[in-house]
């Protein structure tokens, strides 16, 4: 049986979180915020005081970043440690528009979400901008 992935995009206040983890909950699936993703990136760069996005790649590849794709609970992590809040902040929040569309960051980053989906069964909703 194949894997059904549902993505949901949208511009910031959207509802495509609330929609998102919503369909997920109902429906049982997995959930995956490619936003936390790149605001871990960010919150990673500013923390490490780096700018260049090579070094941001070189950074997150050895912060051993983690990801929850379970909708009832958000959770993200570097090295073990619950970064979860700290990726919402403001400072990210303001932050996160010069990382995102940095190409080395994104492929890195869009390779990191095809992992998660090709391990995940049976179905999984993927929400992002």
């Amino acid at each position: 049986m194949a894997t059904m992935i549902v993505a949901i995009d949208g511009p910031s206040g959207s509802g495509k979180s609330s929609t998102s983890k919503a369909l997920a909950n109902r429906a049982g699936w997995k959930y995956l915020d490619t936003g936390a993703l790149y605001r871990a990136a960010t919150w990673l760069a500013l923390n490490e005081g780096i700018t260049a996005p090579a070094d941001i790649v070189s950074a997150l590849e050895r912060s051993d970043l983690e990801i929850s794709i379970d909708p009832k609970h958000d959770l993200v992590k570097f090295a073990g440690e619950d970064s979860t809040s700290a990726i919402r902040s403001i400072t990210v929040t303001q932050n996160v528009s010069w990382v995102r569309p940095a190409p080395e960051v994104r492929d890195f980053l869009v390779a990191i979400q095809r992992s998660i989906l090709a391990g995940v069964a049976p179905d999984i909703v993927v929400e992002g901008r």
